[in-house]
């Protein structure tokens, strides 16, 4: 599986962070693989980065491994239902 691979729910290591934690589910992955990303005091800095460029900046913090479980573990998430996408916030 490449980096560019795309998860059934549509997210990718290209989609921006604050998009993937906005579906719940997707926040439960983020939680699982990167603790504390999403209560980082910093987190509205690097909200809109996708993973991969976070990976790319976090100087070695954020591994290759990482990545792959991550994507692996959006992978496994259904596809998001009309229900779902209506209730993720918007900013």
């Amino acid at each position: 599986m490449t980096p560019e691979s795309k998860a059934p729910g549509g997210f990718t290591l290209d989609t921006p962070i604050e998009v993937i934690a906005a579906d719940p589910r997707g926040e439960a992955v983020l939680n699982k693989n990167l603790p504390g990303l999403l209560t980082n005091p910093n987190y509205y800095l690097f909200k809109g980065m996708s993973l991969k460029a976070l990976a790319s900046a976090s100087s070695g913090r954020v591994s290759r491994q990482t990545l792959a479980q991550t994507l692996a573990d959006l992978a496994a998430l259904p596809k998001p239902d009309a229900t779902t996408l209506s209730q993720a916030p918007v900013n």
